[in-house]
């Protein structure tokens, strides 16, 4: 199975509340590697449903604002 970047994803709809770990890297523009310590230090808050991780918008938009 090939890797995904998130480059390779196409940006969320603007209505879209629930984002992936792709849609959210690539709308704040950060690598995987940056989100996934930002979720390590509690820095992100995400939701996890078996496998499948989301974060909410809005708690991306609060990570990007404190980290700006």
């Amino acid at each position: 199975m090939a890797k995904t970047k998130p480059s390779d994803v196409p940006l969320p709809p603007a209505d879209e509340e629930n984002l992936t770990r792709l849609e959210a890297c690539r709308l704040a523009r950060i690598g995987l590697t940056t989100f996934d310590k930002a979720v390590r230090n509690k820095q992100l808050t995400v939701q996890r449903t078996g496998r499948r991780v989301t974060v909410r918008r809005v708690e991306l938009e609060r990570f990007q604002r404190g980290n700006a």
